[in-house]
């Protein structure tokens, strides 16, 4: 109830403790944290509501297992900034960053095994810097960046099928020959959009 700002650093065992009713409140009026103690911070079962930062509070790569209503409009998740890879999972199949902002946080990954789209900034995927990755489920995922340029050649793409233009104006599609997966598809915008490959030699032949 108070008007200062606060910060919850948990175990994983506090969140379970009260089933699918486990909720965490912040205030209306101040910027919370939740903290993770644990190398997992599983919210699929957690409502939360008034908590705009989600942060790793170990020295060891943290997973934030995460639904959409996880996520507060302008908040931040934060990872270790030590030399370790941390984890966005996303439990619903929409994960939409547009509106989160990350730090140190190199992977996003599906948390289901149907279908997954995944939209972001652009800056989602650089924060990671080399190791940044998106992992997708055995569902047919997408990959939709919200701006005019799609440039993957630092982000590493596994068991992501789509990728798609997320504004309507015209996009740059940058991409490693990796990053084009058997029978996928590269999806454009109603502009006039370009696909710009990083490799010597390109076979098209099993993208639409």
């Amino acid at each position: 109830g108070a008007t200062d700002v606060t910060t919850f650093t948990v175990n994983q065992a506090d969140l379970g403790a009260g089933g699918t009713n486990s909720s965490v409140v912040g205030t209306s009026n101040t910027t919370d944290a939740l903290v993770a103690a644990d190398t997992i911070l599983d919210l699929s079962s957690t409502s939360l509501t008034g908590i705009e930062i989600l942060q790793a509070g170990s020295a060891s790569a943290t997973t934030f297992k995460v639904n959409q209503a996880d996520l507060a409009s302008g908040g931040t998740i934060v990872g270790d900034t030590t030399v370790t890879t941390d984890t966005i999972t996303a439990m619903d199949t929409q994960l939409n960053l547009t509106s989160t902002t990350l730090t140190d946080v190199e992977v996003l990954k599906a948390g289901k095994s149907t279908a997954t789209t995944f939209t972001v900034d652009l800056a989602d995927l650089t924060v990671g810097g080399t190791d940044s990755s998106v992992l997708g489920s055995t569902g047919n995922d997408t990959l939709s960046i919200k701006g005019t340029s799609f440039d993957l050649t630092s982000t590493a793409l596994t068991s992501v099928e789509k990728l798609q233009a997320g504004l309507a104006t015209a996009t740059t599609f940058t991409v490693d020959a990796a990053d084009l997966a058997a029978s996928g598809s590269v999806i454009g915008s109603t502009g006039t959009d370009t696909l710009v490959v990083n490799d010597s030699a390109i076979d098209l032949t099993s993208t639409t």
